[in-house]
């Protein structure tokens, strides 16, 4: 039986995928900081739970409509969200927001441009 891929085929369409998950997280981590210091220029509390659950809300209706495991959509948002926090508590080592480079990608329409995937 012949099949019209390979695996080398296929692992560098998840490679591909994969670079176009972290352009977007790049990209979405980079309004999170915009977002996070115009709240703090205004007083305006960082933390919004409301804004939190309409945002995990449509993630998880769009993810069930498309086969992604709502734990896996619960868990990557529930992280984005810490992200914006910064280090809590004991936990220096966890990178901040402010740690996160996207600035880099701001001419970087086309994921096959993306470091890494050159």
């Amino acid at each position: 039986m012949t099949t019209h891929w390979t695996l080398l085929e296929q692992r560098a369409r998840l490679r591909q995928i994969d670079t176009q998950l972290i352009v977007l997280l790049a990209r979405r981590f980079e309004i999170m900081r915009e977002i996070r210091d115009w709240k703090k220029s205004m007083g305006v509390p960082l933390v919004d739970a409301r804004r939190e659950e309409d945002v995990l809300r449509h993630c998880k209706d769009l993810g069930s409509s498309l086969g992604v495991p709502e734990s896996l959509l619960d868990s990557l948002y529930s992280q984005l969200f810490e992200a914006v926090r910064g280090p809590l508590g004991d936990d220096v080592n966890r990178p901040g927001l402010t740690d996160i480079k996207a600035d880099s990608l701001q001419d970087t329409e086309n994921c096959a441009q993306a470091p890494g995937n050159r």
